[in-house]
């Protein structure tokens, strides 16, 4: 009855008491957590403070649904020691969010292997059935930046971008000279900085 309902809420609410999480996901089949997969050459969220910024986000959004958030990379040879592989088959996650630029094949054939729901937030396209990906669009985003920029009294700007030869970068550097061009401005090629990505 819905008495008897408010007298064990009450109850539960003096004592403290949290749900035991494991012992829902024997009933429910869920962990109520979700992967989160950091890059290969991901170091630590004191270091790489943009994924830091979009991981808190994240977890914010995802603990007003009562999902909590497991943190996935492999600091180490990632063929050798794959946690990925290891949180999948031990059925820790009821899903994963990916921020990998780029999946390996054998990880892809484990998603797809066991079914479990997966989604890419910052990576690069790959064509896989498996694979749902929210694709920034990179030349609109450089634009907005240039335009930024291109408003500000400066004269001289710098573009800074790896020495990889990347699409998203390409399209990056074609919006932030378009945005600048729309205010009369422009980049130098003496301006442009390659370096290693590291």
């Amino acid at each position: 009855s819905e008495k008897t309902r408010q007298y064990v809420v009450q109850k539960a609410a003096d004592y403290g008491f949290v749900l035991n999480s494991q012992a829902r996901s024997l009933k429910t089949s869920k962990t109520g957590t979700v992967g989160v997969m950091f890059p290969l050459y991901f170091d630590s969220l004191s270091k790489n403070l943009m994924f830091t910024n979009i991981y808190d986000h994240l977890q914010r959004e995802l603990s007003k649904r009562d999902i909590d958030t497991m943190v996935i990379y492999d600091y180490e040879n990632p063929a050798a020691n794959n946690t990925l592989e290891r949180v999948v088959k031990s059925l820790k996650v009821d899903g994963i969010i990916n921020f990998r630029p780029q999946l390996l094949p054998e990880e892809i054939g484990l998603i797809e292997e066991h079914e479990i729901p997966f989604v890419s937030l910052h990576s690069g396209r790959q064509d896989h059935a498996a694979l749902h990906q929210f694709m920034i669009d990179e030349e609109h985003a450089g634009e907005e930046i240039g335009r930024y920029y291109g408003r500000l009294d400066g004269e001289r700007y710098v573009f800074v971008s790896t020495q990889e030869s990347l699409a998203e970068q390409k399209g990056r550097f074609h919006g932030f000279q378009k945005g600048l061009a729309a205010y009369g401005k422009r980049l130098r090629e003496a301006d442009i900085l390659a370096c290693p990505l590291s």
